[in-house]
């Protein structure tokens, strides 16, 4: 396997799990020097000097797992079967898996490869960031989405005064209505960040000791440093140069199996073009790596691609999203409960027909997120008054009892309710951290937590 990142440690997980060991030997190629980290709690290390190391190499050697670290793999012989790395080893392969994930998206404008101007992606740009922010005061952050919004929050942690500039005219555009996009800025700026929206950066200029980014409306800003987080790139380079098809916007094309055009290679997490799409979040690369561990063991699985899904865990902010992917249903109506004094702001969208609940917003307050969670997920028939979700009265208790014992609760882990129940109950387990220690659950992008802990709650009263 080609790539360390986190999606390529859960399907070393899984390989574990499923025991392929017994039918495969697996060599796991690392371009970074260390083993694979947690890239979602990544911001921390800059101010807690905290790794967030997945498992120690250690792990690795104990599941019979070669892992080479620092070692780039530079070609693929597709004839032969085999990859030369940057040392000179040559190694052949039976099954390939690319796991490279991806990069940061540098804008193409002049002055982006200046000193100090930085990729916010992996733990080494951070270490760079970390030793350049020393006796600086000043940050600009290029990106307004979920990366940038991590990105500036490490910024502030730091005591720098920190710009985010976002082309759009809102934070997360890409997840979030009109309404929750200017909550949630009010709610960035009250920390003390400064937002400019709708600005498109023409460059970045040399300014004394440090830069001056310009935008194309005129507006001009001295800054010491500058972060890109405004998007990811896939890394499919050695796929694509290896003859393997790509997607229009980038990454390895494989089907719901993660099988690319070569019988032998697959391909897992970010740098994989599935469904039309690459997936940039957590969740569904997790699943791509149990799908493939999965049919490698011989059982039938396939990934859905048919929802996305997360919480925002930085900047103080309770807010999840989630969506439908799928095209079968004509969108209808929506249910909205805004409080904007309290910073609450809810929405629920409706299929046409009202039988499916298709998507939801919840910023300020998570109550109900776990429930509408599984029940867009499981396209479950809403109840009766959707509404109910709006004021907190189809939070977890309510929805827990319904759910079949199979229902899949972690979706990274593939943990069911019944194994959390069984936990619960036979070990008497009464806190969130012995339930997933015990269970291997919520150890991942931890969307899962609420639905957890109101399991928790119903089985211990």
């Amino acid at each position: 396997m080609i790539g360390n990142g986190m999606a390529g440690f859960k399907f070393c997980e899984k390989f574990v799990r499923y025991r392929l060991f017994r039918k495969f030997e697996l060599t796991v190629f690392g371009e970074e020097s260390q083993p694979a980290y947690d890239r979602v709690n990544l911001t921390r290390y800059l101010t807690h000097d905290e790794e967030n190391i997945l498992a120690p190499a250690s792990w690795y050697d104990q599941q019979g797992i070669r892992l080479r670290t620092g070692e780039k793999v530079l070609r693929i012989d597709r004839e032969k079967k085999c990859v030369q790395t940057a040392t000179g080893a040559v190694l052949s392969y039976d099954l390939l898996i690319l796991a490279t994930g991806s990069g940061v998206y540098m804008p193409p404008v002049e002055g982006i490869g200046l000193p100090g101007v930085f990729p916010y992606r992996t733990l080494y740009d951070l270490q760079v960031i970390r030793e350049h922010m020393k006796s600086r005061r000043k940050a600009i952050v290029i990106g307004g989405g979920l990366l940038g919004l991590e990105a500036a929050k490490a910024m502030l942690d730091a005591e720098m005064e920190t710009v985010i500039i976002e082309h759009a005219g809102q934070l997360m555009p890409r997840q979030l209505d009109t309404t929750a996009g200017i909550l949630l800025q009010q709610q960035v700026e009250a920390l003390g960040l400064t937002v400019l929206l709708n600005k498109e950066i023409t460059g970045i200029f040399q300014d004394g000791d440090g830069l001056r980014v310009v935008c194309s409306d005129g507006t001009s800003i001295a800054t010491d440093m500058v972060i890109c987080s405004a998007g990811i790139v896939p890394r499919d380079e050695l796929g694509a140069t290896a003859g393997l098809t790509t997607g229009t916007k980038g990454g390895i094309v494989v089907n719901d199996r993660m099988l690319s055009s070569d019988p032998a290679i697959y391909a897992i997490g970010e740098c994989a073009w599935v469904h039309g799409r690459i997936w940039g979040l957590v969740a569904p690369c997790y699943e791509m790596a149990e799908v493939l561990a999965a049919r490698l063991a011989g059982i039938y699985k396939v990934f859905r691609g048919d929802l996305l899904f997360t919480r925002l865990k930085v900047l103080g902010t309770k807010l999840a999203y989630i969506a439908a992917m799928d095209d079968g249903y004509q969108e209808g109506e929506s249910i909205i409960e805004k409080k904007q004094e309290e910073g609450v702001y809810k929405r629920i969208r409706l299929s046409a027909d009202g039988k499916r609940i298709t998507g939801a917003i919840l910023l300020g307050d998570l109550s109900g997120y776990a429930s509408l969670l599984q029940m867009i997920r499981m396209r479950s028939r809403p109840p009766a008054d959707p509404a109910m979700f709006l004021d907190g009265m189809g939070g977890c208790d309510n929805h827990i009892a319904s759910l079949p014992d199979t229902t899949i609760v972690c979706l990274c882990a593939s943990v069911n309710k019944e194994a959390i129940v069984h936990a619960i109950t036979a070990g008497k387990l009464g806190k969130i951290g012995e339930v997933c220690q015990a269970t291997g659950a919520g150890t991942g992008c931890e969307t899962c937590h609420a639905m957890i802990e109101g399991m928790i709650n119903y089985y211990t009263l």
